[in-house]
């Protein structure tokens, strides 16, 4: 990926700078440390880029590929947005346990203030 190419990307996702903690961060480097940003950001670039073909597979049927991309994306950086889609992907593949597994390590991993995880983790009444 081109220099102006990455500037240009950096602008578009904002990420939390892990030196620091300072969120938001849209430049190559951060603006409270100067911890230099380019690899995360080039990840989080790459992360977009594999959402849409995730989508396009979904689209077109292609279970298998869809796995495949939502796995990545799960190995990137594993979140609301992953956790969830892996599950789904697995689902179409006829892998109940797989999906399963997800799910619970979902709910160990989000934490309790967020409404819906709180709510599906209740056993119920």
């Amino acid at each position: 990926m081109s220099s102006q190419l990455l500037d240009e990307a950096c602008r578009t996702v904002g990420i939390q700078c892990p030196t620091c903690g300072a969120s938001g961060q849209t430049d190559v480097e951060c603006r409270r440390c100067r911890c230099d940003l380019r690899l995360l950001h080039r990840l989080e670039v790459q992360r977009a880029a594999e959402f849409k073909e995730l989508a396009a597979a979904l689209t077109e049927c292609r279970w298998s590929d869809a796995l495949t991309s939502a796995q990545y994306i799960h190995t990137l950086r594993p979140d609301d947005a992953s956790f969830p889609v892996l599950a789904v992907c697995q689902l179409l593949n006829n892998n109940l346990q797989a999906a399963g597994g997800t799910y619970r390590q979902y709910l160990h991993t989000v934490p309790a203030s967020v409404p819906h995880a709180a709510a599906m983790s209740a056993p119920p009444e």
